[in-house]
């Protein structure tokens, strides 16, 4: 065994200290995650908040439109929508998320008793533990959004459980239910276990820890009433909802039976480099971080019980599609990485001491952990440096020369971007267009309104259900395939008739689709102008 003797962390140590190590593990974690925005979920959260501040903008748009569920996002971030541009209010609101996940974990490492600078090391490998060995798609560090910051408070409370002050834990449990009610309230539940088990034993109840559980729920009640009231709807309605939910958006997040083969090899390979380091550890290290530990261990048993609800239950269930929504995999994605990565930096700490070689050897490989996600982020970056959420939902070339490849791949988003900032400045501000089925920066870029986009799903089971079957009604499949170049003339200019939309945003790879509209009265284009080029063409619908 490697017997681990943790010091304690000084009662009166400098603060300096600590808010150097934040500010270096915030920078990391821009060197990794900082591209430009719109990032992932970016342009999904803040246009949204950007609609609950100012309801003049987008205002016909569905998405924006259905219920609000991140109250406390919106009061936080939000506002700033007021007097910031979307990219200015994502840059804010990205460095002071990453400011406190990186306070919060260096808090947990300080809590734990480690020496300094171990706090960084412990949150750069847990980045690229949670970044590389997930099992249903989680992600903490990256764009600007709810669930960010109920991290943050998570790990905050964390870190003051580990120190027994609970009156801090049960204020910060409810901050991040606040943020984001699934987030936070799968996290607050083992933690009321693990609080629980210890009364059990000792039978003792800290000053104020029952007045500070009081504030910590009517904190909470500000993310979870709006999460109750999501679900308010007819009763085949809320069926066809979960059904939706789980088996058709968000299965890769949901359903066990769905993820990707190589997702079961890393995480279970995860969680045996993680047993193995508790074993190595010793006695000494696993008392020390026993919070941890056990967090990590409830965690797996909620990852369990929603293989037991996918693999018990049938699809057609409609109690497994209600239960399966609430994102069993979601925890045990993020505290495992946790507790492996503070039980490895301490036992590396540990290993150091014993000797030169093993203090050099950990060196070296501290500082590859360290690179290597900067270098693979960066590289990504120079060979696609568009924002992550046109990389995913953007066409990109195919061309074998990698250069070529990122001129064409870089000119189709002009185009696109062209496209969108043509309609912000020539069409009145309630416009709606029609948009390609893949794209999800539209809003964010152009300013307007569009029928439906496959990201912005609503979070109350009614808009759900219509947010599905405007999709379906929008974006038929034919011949296998979804999106407006499989559709014909009509069929565009009757969804056009029905859903209100006065103006069409079309990709046009090929010469046809750049003459398909010739001679159709119904179409007039406006952009690009005659004999430009351009992949993405801008047309008025008239209706008729």
């Amino acid at each position: 065994m490697v017997t681990c003797n943790l010091p304690k962390t000084e009662a009166r140590e400098s603060p300096i200290g600590f808010y150097v190590e934040m500010l270096l593990l915030a920078a990391f974690f821009f060197l990794v995650v900082g591209g430009p925005p719109p990032d992932v979920n970016e342009a999904h959260y803040l246009t949204k908040a950007k609609h609950y501040w100012d309801s003049s903008f987008a205002p016909r748009d569905f998405f924006l439109n259905s219920a609000d569920a991140h109250l406390a996002f919106y009061w936080s971030v939000g506002w700033l929508t007021k007097f910031c541009s979307l990219t200015t209010t994502a840059w804010i609101g990205r460095w002071i998320s990453w400011l406190f996940l990186a306070g919060a974990l260096i808090s947990v490492s300080r809590s734990l008793g480690q020496r300094r600078g171990l706090g960084i090391i412990s949150g750069v490998l847990f980045f690229v533990l949670q970044t590389n060995f997930h099992l249903a798609g989680e992600w903490v560090v990256g764009g600007v959004e709810a669930k960010g910051f109920a991290f943050g408070f998570c790990f905050l409370g964390i870190s003051y459980a580990i120190r027994k002050n609970w009156k801090i834990v049960w204020v910060s449990l409810g901050l991040a239910v606040a943020f984001h009610v699934l987030v936070g309230g799968w996290i607050t539940v083992l933690v009321v276990l693990y609080r629980a088990s210890d009364l059990l034993q000792d039978r003792s109840v800290y000053r104020f820890e029952v007045l500070a559980c009081g504030i910590g729920l009517c904190i909470g009640l500000i993310g979870f009433v709006p999460a109750w009231g999501l679900g308010a709807a007819d009763a085949a309605v809320a069926r066809r909802a979960n059904y939706i939910s789980v088996h058709v958006r968000l299965s890769h997040h949901l359903l066990f039976s769905s993820f990707q083969f190589d997702r079961y090899v890393k995480f279970g390979s995860l969680c045996a480099v993680w047993v193995l380091v508790w074993w190595r550890a010793g006695p000494d290290v696993t008392r020390k971080m026993s919070v941890l530990l056990r967090l990590a261990v409830m965690s797996l048993g909620l990852c369990v019980t929603g293989i037991l609800l996918d693999y018990c239950l049938g699809s057609a269930s409609p109690l497994q599609n209600s239960l399966l929504r609430f994102y069993w995999f979601r925890t045990s994605d993020v505290l495992i990485p946790v507790a492996a990565a503070f039980g490895a930096a301490s036992v590396g700490n540990a290993l150091a001491h014993r000797s030169g070689a093993m203090a050099k050897a950990l060196m070296v490989s501290t500082a590859f952990i360290i690179v290597w996600p900067v270098w693979e982020f960066q590289s990504a970056r120079f060979w696609d440096p568009r924002p992550r959420g046109d990389v995913l939902a953007l066409p990109h070339a195919t061309i074998t020369d990698p250069y070529r490849q990122r001129g064409v791949t870089l000119r189709i988003e002009r185009h696109f971007l062209a496209c969108c900032h043509w309609i912000r400045r020539h069409t009145p501000s309630d416009a709606v267009s029609i948009t390609p089925v893949r794209q999800q920066t539209f809003k964010w870029n152009a300013l307007r309104a569009e029928v439906v986009t496959r990201k912005d799903m609503p979070q109350d089971a009614a808009g759900l259900v219509k947010w599905y079957n405007l999709q379906e009604a929008v974006y038929p499949v034919r011949g296998g395939r979804r999106g407006l170049r499989q559709l014909s003339n009509d069929e565009i200019a009757s969804s056009a008739d029905t859903f209100g939309a006065s103006y069409l945003l079309i990709s046009q790879f090929s010469v046809a689709g750049q003459k398909r509209f010739d001679g159709d009265a119904r179409f007039v284009k406006q952009f690009p102008p005659v004999n430009v080029f351009s992949y993405y063409a801008v047309y008025e619908v008239k209706h008729e």
